[in-house]
Order: structure tokens, then C-alpha cells, then sequence
């Protein structure tokens, strides 16, 4: 519990904060996308998803939030990335 106490919240919250529109609104906004997505294939499909086509999906939601995370560092790799090695 005292790992819990000795937190970095205040940094927690400028990283969260940081950026326009803020981080923490760019994951909440990528999130209810996605929850929308569901409710509505949820609501209108008889059938279920295949557990292997529910687990992708997860996948893809994950990747999405990393990449919102670190977008400015993946800026900086991509840049740094020779393309015409691969063309």
C-alpha cells in the first residue's frame, strides 16, 4: 500500500494532460469507438465471434492505445528510418 501512496501522481496527470487534444482524451476517445463498435455488432448480429476474431480485435485495441501513448516517440523512430533501403 505505501508503494501506492509514494506514487508519481502529479506526473501521472502531466503526462496524461500533455498534448492537444490530451492524451487522456485521445484514449477515451479511441476506446469509445471501439465500445460503440461492439454495443452496436453486439446488438444487430445473431451469431458470435470466433474467441480467436474477439482476442485480434483486443489486439488491435492495445496496439492503437500504445501507439497514442507513444506517438511522439514513434514519430521520432519513424524519422529516423531509412525507407529507401525497402523500396
Amino acid at each position: 500500500m505505501d508503494l501506492f501512496w509514494a506514487a508519481d501522481w502529479d506526473g501521472l496527470y502531466r503526462s496524461l494532460a500533455k498534448g492537444n487534444p490530451p492524451l487522456a482524451l485521445q484514449i477515451l476517445a479511441l476506446n469509445t469507438i471501439f465500445l460503440v463498435i461492439f454495443i452496436i455488432r453486439r446488438t444487430t448480429s445473431k451469431n458470435r465471434m470466433r474467441n480467436s476474431t474477439v482476442e485480434i480485435i483486443q489486439l488491435f485495441l492495445l496496439v492503437a492505445n500504445i501507439a497514442i501513448l507513444f506517438q511522439e516517440d514513434a514519430y521520432r523512430w519513424i524519422s529516423k528510418v531509412n525507407f529507401g533501403n525497402f523500396i
